[in-house]
């Protein structure tokens, strides 16, 4: 069973054990309590605090209630123990909550960057647009202007062409004397 402690209750259990003394009468129960671990370390983290052990390298587990796993020498003070156990979970957790800071530090600048691109990009594209929409005000007022010259020459056209049939039909009947 895995347990997992805030640094508030790891301060409370070190606050705890503080009060007894070493050589007291400061006892625990009977029942062999969880294995304490942290979560799976990064890289430059601290290393465990408590290493896993294989079966028969040590002595096995503290029997006195602490739950610790033994070195090769059984005699330990559990107060001891759990308050150097203690004191490294505590580091790992702020080492962890410095990572997590960092890391949501980086992910908010590369979220602003992100952002800016976005930002960028829009710009380009609405002036992009705006460009594409005074060029197709451009091309329709000329497309405009060549429509009302065909239609001009439309109307002029068929009086012309009886204007130029009446005069090449007035040379053609001079007959030369």
């Amino acid at each position: 069973m895995e347990v997992k402690l805030s640094p508030a209750a790891l301060r409370a259990l070190r606050t705890a054990l503080s009060a007894h003394s070493p050589s007291g009468p400061f006892t625990f129960p009977n029942f062999p309590a969880p294995t304490i671990r942290a979560d799976t370390p990064t890289p430059h983290a601290e290393p465990d605090p408590m290493p896993e052990t294989k079966p028969g390298t040590g002595a096995g587990v503290c029997r006195r209630g602490c739950g610790l796993l033994l070195p090769g020498d059984a005699e330990h003070c559990c107060v001891d123990a759990l308050r150097s156990v203690t004191d490294a979970l505590e580091g790992r957790s702020l080492s962890l909550e410095h990572e997590v800071r960092m890391a949501r530090l980086r992910w908010n600048r590369r979220e602003q960057g992100l952002l800016a691109r976005v930002t960028d990009l829009q710009n380009e594209a609405q002036v992009a647009a705006v460009r594409y929409q005074q060029r197709l005000r451009q091309y329709m007022v000329r497309i405009g202007s060549i429509a009302e010259q065909v239609n001009r020459y439309r109307q002029v056209s068929p009086s012309l062409f009886q204007a130029r049939f009446q005069r090449f039909s007035n040379f053609s009947s001079i007959s030369p004397t």
